[in-house]
């Protein structure tokens, strides 16, 4: 006879927790999503779906640099194969990202950038500012210089994290939203279930994937796990023309950073703000007008536009920034959280790694330095 698959629970329905359970469910295990509220609807629904491991990246990083890098580069075939399996398209596009500077701080910067960014065979190359209105005519006319990145895209994360709710259940495995775990039950050292209400639910596995509520709500946890806390992200949205933008606009100066994602149904999206404000996911009138104007700078003709839409979302953030991604101390208790702004753009690499944990027992050595054995 054919022995029982191997069951496990995820924490957790955001990009990375309902990614690692389409993996799961693809390699044959009993696997069950359980989220608090509805499926996809945290930070996973409040991000920008962007896929800028170059853009993002800075000197002193290379490790996260390289993790990134490695994700982004799964990225065509992972949403072909998530297209496939949903029937739904999820708005993946590579080669999109262009960052534009506006003072010499700026240029300096973008130039240090390309030679720091070539050292590792990134295809990023500078636009002067006479061809700029080639390559983004829209931009501030007062703009100097601007980066391509070719390799860097994004993906509709909205329509991403409906593609996966509907791949993973494809696979077989079950999602239950609007249902709190109150609990992870660990016995003699092993997580063997959890708990909700005065239920238990046994598995094999646990992965906890709970965002920035990773490290706050299960008892039995305290001090075992590292420690995930929000870092809260205003963000706005235009209407404007279809293809008006040509690519995804970055400007990162010290006092003006802004990103702006146009899509492909001509919405633009702005962000974002990066705030300590605890839980609070509320938006504020000053804010979004203070993002419009930061973006305006940069492409004059936002300032013309209404805001149609308006949201904020909680980023989980490590005390180090980085991900938190691997077995933790107690056996049978995998964790992949605090991925900050990276959640999307990390989700298939994560999903292969925490995968690969579960079926083989072992932690590759690009994973080691985000393990939580770290903490």
């Amino acid at each position: 006879m054919n022995s029982s698959p191997q069951t496990a629970i995820i924490i957790g329905a955001g990009a990375i927790g309902l990614s690692i359970g389409w993996e799961l469910a693809k390699r044959g295990l009993d696997a069950t999503i359980y989220d608090r509220g509805s499926l996809g609807r945290e930070a996973s629904w409040a991000a920008a779906g962007m896929l800028a491991a170059a853009a993002e990246t800075a000197p002193g990083h290379e490790t996260f640099f390289a993790l990134a890098r490695a994700s982004r580069e799964r990225w065509a075939e992972y949403a072909s194969k998530l297209e496939a399996a949903s029937d739904r398209n999820i708005g993946y596009s590579s080669g999109e990202t262009f960052v534009i500077a506006q003072s010499q701080e700026e240029e300096d910067h973008l130039r240090e950038m390309v030679k720091y960014l070539r050292q590792f065979d990134e295809p990023v190359r500078l636009i002067k500012k006479a061809r700029l209105a080639e390559f983004e005519p829209e931009a501030n006319e007062n703009a100097r210089l601007g980066l391509l990145s070719p390799r860097d895209g994004q993906v509709d994360n909205r329509a991403f994290a409906a593609a996966l709710c509907t791949a993973f259940a494809k696979a077989g495995g079950e999602l239950i939203q609007n249902t709190e775990v109150d609990d992870v039950i660990v016995v003699g050292g092993r997580a063997v279930g959890v708990l909700i209400g005065e239920e238990t639910v046994s598995a094999d596995h646990v992965i906890l994937c709970a965002g920035s509520w990773s490290s706050n709500s299960f008892p039995s946890l305290e001090g075992r796990v590292p420690t995930v806390h929000p870092v809260k992200g205003q963000m706005i949205a235009f209407q404007s023309e279809p293809q008006r933008l040509k690519h995804i606009v970055w400007s990162q100066s010290k006092e003006d950073s802004v990103y702006i994602v146009p899509r492909a149904d001509g919405r633009i999206i702005i962000g974002a703000t990066s705030e300590e404000a605890g839980f609070d996911q509320s938006v504020d009138t000053a804010t979004l007008e203070a993002q419009k104007a930061k973006a305006a700078k940069v492409l004059p003709f936002l300032g013309d536009l209404e805001i149609i839409d308006s949201w904020a979302g909680l980023r989980p953030a490590s005390a180090d920034g980085l991900p938190i991604i691997g077995p933790s101390e107690i056996a049978g208790l995998s964790l992949a959280t605090g991925h900050y702004r990276n959640g999307i753009l990390l989700a298939p690499i994560t999903a292969d790694f925490i995968a690969d944990f579960v079926q083989l027992d072992e932690v590759p050595a690009t994973l080691i330095p985000f393990s939580p054995s770290r903490f």
